[in-house]
């Protein structure tokens, strides 16, 4: 084997130098294009997730929209069988007072 003297030592400390950067960059390069990748595919489930979820969102502001009453309604709903129970107490209250006269009246006879 020839000796290795001055610039060929250097001309083969160069090309190696190049290799171990051409390898380290090929294996850089490799990790950087599988990261890109899975960052993207992390980046569609994320949006596929965010979609679902705005659809969902949707689904139920429809369904309280179209099975719960508004506000305004339920005031109205309210007043009005406020009205008609008080209504009706009323009309209780009337018949409780017939009853009580009629049964004071039949107390009140003297029994015999």
């Amino acid at each position: 084997m020839p000796e290795l003297e001055g610039p060929m030592i250097s001309i083969y400390i160069a090309a190696a130098g190049l290799a171990i950067n051409l390898i380290v960059a090929s294996i850089t390069f490799k990790i950087r294009n599988e990261v890109m990748k899975t960052e993207i595919a992390m980046e569609r489930r994320i949006e596929q997730t965010e979609a679902a979820t705005m659809e969902k969102i949707r689904q139920v502001e429809l369904y309280t929209r179209d099975n719960f009453v508004r506000r305004d309604t339920f005031n109205r709903m309210a007043d009005m069988m406020t009205t008609q129970m008080q209504s009706q107490f009323d009309r209780l209250y009337a018949e409780m007072s017939k009853l009580s006269e009629k049964i004071d009246k039949v107390t009140a006879r003297p029994i015999g």
